[in-house]
């Protein structure tokens, strides 16, 4: 089985077909380089004539979200550390991470949704296992 790009479908390896290494655009080549925000940014400006962009908008929130949910998890572990109790920067910074993780795994949510009902089906499974492995 092969990939061609992190989130493509496995294939079964032909060794008498040639595969495309290309990415499909600039956005996807953002995406997955990590730049998340220049991703979302690309794909709205280019709205609906790549049949793609809805999913790699929504993967874009999604992977911002999964970034938050670490920060979010290392200022728990801070704060538990931390002898001082009332360490309000740590406490400010976790509740402004778990606001801006709703809103993007909710933005995510939508993007999916749009791109499932595009009838696009290329990232079809990739957006399930997103969307149910939270």
């Amino acid at each position: 089985m092969i990939q061609i790009h992190k989130y493509d479908s496995l294939l079964v390896y032909d060794e008498n077909k040639m595969y495309n290494v290309s990415f499909l655009d600039e956005g996807q080549l953002l995406y997955e380089e990590g730049k998340f925000d220049e991703t979302r940014k690309y794909y709205s400006l280019i709205g609906d004539s790549a049949k793609w962009a809805k999913f790699f908008i929504g993967a874009a929130f999604y992977m911002s979200a999964q970034e938050k949910m670490h920060d979010i998890n290392d200022g728990l572990r801070m704060l538990e550390k931390s002898s001082n109790r009332q360490d309000r920067g740590i406490v400010t910074d976790i509740y402004e991470d778990l606001h801006l993780f709703k809103k993007e795994i909710d933005d995510a949510e939508t993007a999916f949704r749009h791109y499932i009902e595009s009838g696009h089906t290329q990232y079809v499974m990739k957006v399930k296992e997103m969307l149910y492995e939270r």
